[in-house]
Formats: structure tokens, C-alpha cells, sequence
């Protein structure tokens, strides 16, 4: 088994925050919000 470390994030936290805070649900796939759902993380609508 392999493990991986990540020296530092793809992507700057505070933007990624802020993209999701503005878009909102259109910020995922439908996969991950139908799996979200599934998980009971989300409810429906």
C-alpha cells in the first residue's frame, strides 16, 4: 500500500469557500449530491 502526501492544497481554500458559498448546490456533480443525500449529509428539497 502506497501512501501519498500532499505537500500543500490544489486549490486556495478561502476561494474554493467562496465559489460554493455563491453557486451553492451547482457547485457539485450530480453524484456527489446524490450521494450526499444518500448519506443523509443533505435533505431534500
Amino acid at each position: 500500500m502506497y501512501i501519498m502526501e500532499k505537500r500543500r492544497p490544489h486549490y486556495p481554500l478561502r476561494e474554493v469557500q467562496k465559489l460554493v458559498a455563491s453557486k451553492g448546490c451547482d457547485s457539485f456533480t450530480l453524484t456527489a449530491l446524490t450521494n450526499a443525500r444518500l448519506m443523509g449529509l443533505i435533505q431534500e428539497k
